[in-house]
């Protein structure tokens, strides 16, 4: 942790990661995958 800034700063940057909105790049397939979907809170496939 110290090489990071020590506790705190570390405690801020690894809580920034989960409020960065998720970035999908879609070019490739034309459409957005399952996957990409899947990893987006709050929508339900009715696949497990």
């Amino acid at each position: 942790m110290e090489a990071m800034g020590g506790e705190e700063s570390f405690t801020e940057m690894l809580d920034s990661v989960f409020k960065v909105p998720p970035i999908y790049d879609d070019n490739y397939y034309g459409f957005r995958i399952r996957e990409a979907l899947r990893a987006q809170p709050g929508v339900a496939l009715g696949v497990p």
